[in-house]
């Protein structure tokens, strides 16, 4: 068939082709090099208008205006300023192209502006063929009363009032192929562009003049975009064309040079127009209509997206439908298509329908020659869809006037594309008969079923489940093929409560389909035959599914079990209750045995050959406890259960399924030990984004980009900090010194501390927070309780900077820099010395990604390592130092196999373990060693986060050696990181304290007097003492003085008169009762009997006072 193509053009990729002649008088015609009206090109052009350039990525960060991006060397036209000194009415340029025996002309050209522009300001293009009459193809228009947010390349975004439309669509700052039909045909095309603009700050850009020829159909019963031509097409029906906000999503049929944009990963670009493309599917030859998917999960929608197509098939018989398809990308295994039909309203039945081969890989070639293999290919009838398209062919059952055909689609993905072309229906043979299969037939050992697509048959199975909309059926115990490879239940989908009961014998005929990687049969006819027993249960334990991936129970763990029987008699929760926006209280994560899953060291598998390795926790999967119509349940992480269900899969991932669930749910809160007479306690905890209601102007961070916060409601900011300040005294118990993290502002820190003080008078805190260089303005901070005295808050190491290995630029090393805190406890006779450092450092995401894992990994190596020397400068400066070096850490107490983020700033770790010293060279920089708190804590215990079902530690404890010693234990409060993820919202007051936050908090005891008598240990020279003390034997007398009254003033019998007397306390004798001098100095009886004389209290006090 012929096809649809470009014949003339100008500014593509700085050629032509068919231009005879192109004049401008406006060229040069200006004498301000901010204003002109001609074409352009970086490198090239003597000169630039500013504002047609976006400089803003690499030459100049802070750049405001601009639309032709650093990358674009391309010639392009820019329009600035034609109102000016050397002109004062309109502008306009010509071009002429050759189109000899062309028809079907279509104009396309690639558009931008930025500004706030008049309504005196336009751009016209017009056209005549041969001297003919001038006609319209574009014209602007400006809308007065919206207004636009423009988003340059280095990420600053701008509002500005006043936007400029093309066919009532915006244009903005990123350049967008607009395309018009052009009438008449001849030989000279004359294309006219007519401005005038009046502003130095309003830009208008035009690039990729193109002008196209459409093809010619070929001859079929019934088609659609088969040479952009359709016959027999009643109606096509696409409620999501042009419904996405982003121009790299799609759901909607594209032309090359006519729609407005084309999602870039479907079109290959990679023979001339973009040689360094890497992925594509339509050819650049190839001008034709078609259809194409791409990214269809976004922030418009989350749902599946469908399109119809009606065609008049009267008169036809035995038909069959015939779709070219293709397809690139690293697919997953919920992403996926659907072709289905109807005749004359009928059912719904299957044409195509799509899989994807997780375990597979595949090699794409694009036009331009480079090659690129990726996992995860999607198949088709057992065929690999490749970026090539190719036809697949299927017969449809009956015959009528009316075809609908849909397409349903869902894909998750922004470099993952299907596109489809020439839908063709002929009259063919008619389909096959109905097979007659066995469950595990139409399972199979694979990860969809061998025969999705297909309508099957399957009889004499067993109803095992109800659920909602449909039933599970499994093979009766003698029929079993007893391989565990392959599974003998499946789940039949009836839309509506099913006909049918726990125990019948039915036989069921429909279509097998993987909906979204789920095996299942609709469009089901179903017939009774009997009852019987329920087949045997599959157990589920610590063995199966097995925790070793490189053991597992089965070909395709969990697969080889769908839709069965399953019996856990005791499981674990290793994840609470999630959240989504159709079910707020959501899946748990399991395990099926006990314990619950921890993170251990190492590269998740199948990690780095050479270094730690940690399995995943393979054995972790969901369980949904209301999906079959039980009751919703609130379940805890740390919570056991036993269940009896079915194993369903469903948004990427295997679910247990319950028709029985017992829970014995694990206590919340569970709140840290109060502290005993004679601790301090130092606390961190993560506040999770806490932001208050207030809109802050922006402010700049230390490498010059915008730091902005975000703002919520009143209702919000006061839900948030009721909880916090619930959590905080109920169950963490008030720390004396608490840091925190991810805190906006100073003004929230102290909207907390009132919040803290209404749920306990008792506790009174004072805040401190200095703001870093997190763009999302989070920030680090304390707050410390009356007896503690601060002297000094230091930020540390906002303006250090580390070269990104990816880009070879500078950037900011510490987004939230550590913060110091120097102080000291304020007992009654004395200070006890403190200083705690608090930290944040980059989170452990993508640091296992191919392009930005570099650069993830040596930030956060930087960052330990940039710590880690400021811990070793506090030591040497005074070796003694109480230091505690504390916060959200976002690594383990191990090696992550990357980065040991803790070890590192511990100074206890193995380089040998750690990728990143490849290339750095990873010295010991702490000498002696800190300790981490954490290892105390029991191994069970040991977390404050979990990540997908696996329980981890990233808030640590660091002690130096000068207050290790005075540490009595370490705890974390629970309630957050185990709680349901919607508790958050809920500020009932039986749930206030749960979910404050998604971490744990983290309490460390110091025994800074271990006596408790009011004077710290650095002062007490008599540890053991006891108030009140077991003198005086007879009496106190006059002038002597012994602790009597349980306070730390020694009591006395004054004299009468005038006489001599005396005041002393524990601080003035450094901690000792009166028994204690008296033993430490070998004093006789007499002092026992009535109490230290006043001379010899005042030679104890001066002896203990000598150095």
């Amino acid at each position: 068939m012929a096809q649809a193509a470009d014949i003339a053009w100008d500014m593509v990729d700085g050629t032509s082709q068919n231009l005879t002649s192109y004049s401008n008088p406006f060229a040069g015609a200006f004498g301000s090099q901010a204003d002109g009206f001609q074409k352009y090109q970086r490198g090239v052009s003597p000169s630039i208008p500013f504002a047609v350039l976006d400089d803003s990525l690499v030459i100049f960060p802070a750049d405001s205006l601009g639309i032709v991006k650093d990358g674009n060397v391309n010639e392009f036209f820019g329009i600035v300023d034609t109102e000016n000194g050397d002109n004062a009415g309109a502008v306009s340029a010509t071009w002429e192209f050759d189109v000899s025996g062309a028809t079907g002309l279509a104009l396309s050209i690639e558009m931008g502006a930025m500004g706030d522009f008049e309504s005196s300001d336009f751009f016209e293009w017009t056209y005549s063929i041969d001297g003919g009459p001038d006609l319209g193809a574009f014209a602007s228009t400006v809308d007065e009363e919206g207004a636009n947010t423009y988003v340059l390349e280095g990420g600053a975004s701008f509002t500005l009032s006043d936007p400029m439309l093309v066919q009532d669509t915006i244009l903005t700052d990123d350049l967008a192929a607009f395309s018009a039909p052009l009438t008449g045909s001849g030989s000279v095309l004359t294309l006219t562009l007519t401005a005038q603009f009046n502003g130095g700050t309003e830009a208008v850009v035009f690039q990729d003049i193109v002008i196209s020829e459409s093809g010619v159909p070929p001859d079929a019963s019934a088609f659609d975009m088969v040479g952009s031509e359709s016959q027999n097409l009643v109606a096509y029906t696409n409620p999501w064309t042009d419904a996405f906000g982003s121009a790299g999503d799609g759901f909607q049929k594209y032309r090359r040079n006519v729609s407005a944009s084309i999602p870039f990963a479907v079109a290959d670009d990679s023979l001339s127009i973009f040689p360094a493309d890497s992925q594509g599917i339509i050819k650049e030859v190839n001008q034709d209509e078609f259809f194409g998917i791409v990214d269809t999960v976004n922030g418009d929608t989350s749902d599946p997206v469908s399109a119809t197509w009606d065609f008049d098939v009267s008169g036809l018989g035995g038909l069959e439908l015939s779709i070219d398809m293709g397809a690139m990308g690293d697919f997953e295994s919920s992403d996926f298509f659907e072709w289905t039909y109807s005749i004359d309203g009928g059912p719904d039945l299957v044409a195509f329908a799509s899989s994807v081969d997780e375990n597979g890989s595949f090699t794409y070639t694009l036009e331009g020659g480079a090659s690129f293999t990726l996992s995860d290919p999607m198949l088709m009838q057992g065929t690999i869809l490749s970026n090539d398209l190719a036809t697949f062919s299927t017969p449809l059952t009956g015959s009528g006037s009316t075809l609908s055909l849909t397409l349903t689609a869902q894909f998750n993905g922004g470099s993952e594309a299907v596109a489809f072309q020439n839908i063709v229906i002929t009259e063919g043979d008619g389909p096959p008969p109905t097979p007659e299969l066995e469950i595990y037939e139409i399972q199979g050992d694979g990860p969809s079923s061998p025969v999705e697509g297909s309508i099957v048959s399957t009889m004499d199975n067993v109803v095992t489940t109800l659920a909602p909309d449909g039933f599970f059926i499994q093979t009766p115990n003698e029929r079993s093929d007893n391989d565990v490879n392959t599974s003998d239940g499946v789940f039949v989908f009836t839309g509506a409560p099913p006909g049918v009961a726990v125990g019948d014998v039915v036989d069921v005929t429909g279509e097998v389909d993987e909906f979204f990687g789920f095996t299942e049969m609709k469009n089901a006819e179903v017939s009774v035959d009997g009852s019987a027993a329920l087949p045997d249960a599959v157990a589920f334990n610590g063995a199966t599914p097995s925790p070793d991936p490189l053991a597992p129970s089965c070909l395709i763990e969990f697969e080889c079990y769908e839709g069965m029987l399953i019996d856990i008699a005791e499981g674990a929760v290793s994840g609470p209750n999630q959240r989504f926006s159709s079910d707020l209280v959501a899946e748990v994560y399991i395990v099926a045995g006990t314990p619950r899953a921890f993170r251990e060291p190492g590269i998740e598998y199948p990690g780095e050959f050479g270094y730690p390795e940690w399995d995943g926790n393979p054995e972790v999967f969901e369980l949904d406890p209301d999906k079959l119509g039980l009751p919703n349940q609130v379940i805890p992480a740390g919570s056991t259960f036993s269940a009896v269900g079915v194993l369903g899969f469903e948004f990427g991932g295997y679910e247990l399924w319950p028709s029985s669930l017992t829970v014995q749910a694990a206590p919340l809160p569970d709140p840290v030990r109060e502290s005993l007479e004679g601790e301090m306690t130092v606390g961190t905890l993560n506040l999770f984004r806490l932001f208050d209601d207030v809109d802050d102007a922006p402010d700049i961070a230390a490498d010059g980009r915008e730091r902005d916060d975000f703002v919520v409601s009143t209702t919000e900011y006061a839900r948030r900090l009721a909880k916090l300040s619930e959590h905080i005294v109920r169950v963490l118990d008030a720390p004396d010194i608490l840091a925190v993290q991810e805190v906006e502002s100073l003004t929230a820190m102290e909207d907390l501390a009132i919040a803290i003080g209404v749920v306990d008078s008792e506790v009174q805190y004072s805040a401190y927070l200095v703001e870093g260089n997190d763009v999302g303005t989070i920030d680090v901070g304390f707050l410390t309780r009356q007896r503690i005295q601060v002297d000094a808050i230091t930020q540390l190491g906002k303006d250090e900077f580390y070269t990104n290995p990816v880009t070879g630029e500078e950037e900011i090393l510490h987004d939230r820099p550590p913060l110091l805190l120097e102080g000291s406890y304020q007992l009654e006779f004395g200070a006890f010395p403190i200083s705690v450092m608090t930290v944040h450092n980059r989170s452990l995401g993508s640091i296992d990604s191919p392009s930005e894992g570099p650069r993830v990994r040596q930030k956060r190596y930087q960052q330990a390592v940039s710590i880690a020397q400021k811990v070793q400068a506090t030591q040497e400066a005074d070796p003694d130092v109480r230091l505690i070096v504390t916060g959200d850490f976002n690594a383990f107490e191990f090696t992550d196999g990357y980065v040991d983020g803790v070890g590192i700033i511990q100074g206890l770790y193995n380089p040998a373990e750690n990728l990143v010293c490849e290339t750095n060279d990873c010295p010991d920089l702490v000498q002696p060693d800190l300790t981490n708190e954490v290892q105390g804590v029991a191994a069970l215990d040991r977390y404050s986060f979990i990540f997908r079902g696996s329980a981890q530690v990233l808030d640590h404890a660091l002690t130096s050696t000068g207050l290790a010693e005075e540490v009595t234990g370490a705890e974390f409060g629970r309630g957050n990181a185990d709680a349901a993820i919607d508790l958050i919202n809920d500020g009932s007051a039986a749930n206030l304290p749960l979910r404050s936050s998604d971490h744990d908090g983290l309490v460390v005891y110091v025994l800074n007097d271990e006596d408790a008598d009011g004077v710290p240990n650095d002062n007490d020279a008599c540890p053991g003492t006891s108030i009140p003390e077991s003198i005086p034997s007879t009496a106190l007398g006059i002038n002597r003085f012994a602790l009597t009254d349980g306070d730390g003033v020694f009591d006395t019998a004054l004299p009468e008169g005038e006489g001599p007397g005396a005041q002393f306390t524990v601080g003035d004798t450094g901690g000792c009762s009166c028994e204690q001098i008296v033993a430490e100095q070998g004093l006789g009886k007499g002092h026992l009997k009535f109490g230290c004389s006043i001379g010899e209290m005042e030679e104890w006090i001066e002896m203990i006072a000598v150095p």
